[in-house]
């Protein structure tokens, strides 16, 4: 084992051998410590307002475009009236006029208001063609020669 006194008495000879020191070390100068950084109001005021407009484009660009009209969605009068107007619509374009102008009465009746869209207009255009003529209720041209 280790002697303790052995070894502090080979340290004591080791440091003796050395040769002594020429300067001496200066005390360390006080060094002030570092100002804390402080952010100047005039840079965090822009950069906060143009990171909120940044926010503000990105969530209205991810939005849905509003819908037109007044009248909730969810109603379901509303959606009655829509898929009437979708079923005129399909009428419509198989020239099946009785059908065509029953159903979009029939979505009229429950909601008025939808009336208004410009799609419905577009097929108003349309809806008010057949009921001039005198066979407004006739859808071929078959049933057009018997109703003479």
């Amino acid at each position: 084992m280790y002697d303790i006194d052995k070894v502090h008495a080979q340290a004591d000879a080791f440091f003796a051998t050395l040769p002594p020191k020429a300067t001496p070390v200066p005390e360390a100068e006080a060094v002030p410590a570092p100002r804390p950084k402080r952010t100047r109001i005039a840079v965090i005021v822009p950069a906060s307002l143009a990171l909120a407009a940044g926010t503000a484009l990105v969530i209205k660009a991810a939005q849905p475009p509003p819908q037109v009209g007044a009248h909730s969605p969810l109603d379901p009068h509303v959606v009655r009236a829509e898929a009437l107007r979708r079923q005129a619509r399909d009428a419509c374009e198989a020239h099946v006029w009785k059908t065509y102008v029953d159903k979009l009465d029939e979505a009229r009746a429950l909601d008025p208001e939808g009336d208004g869209d410009p799609e419905v207009q577009a097929l108003g255009g349309t809806h008010r063609a057949p009921r001039r003529g005198r066979h407004s209720g006739v859808s071929t041209p078959m049933q057009r020669r018997m109703a003479w």
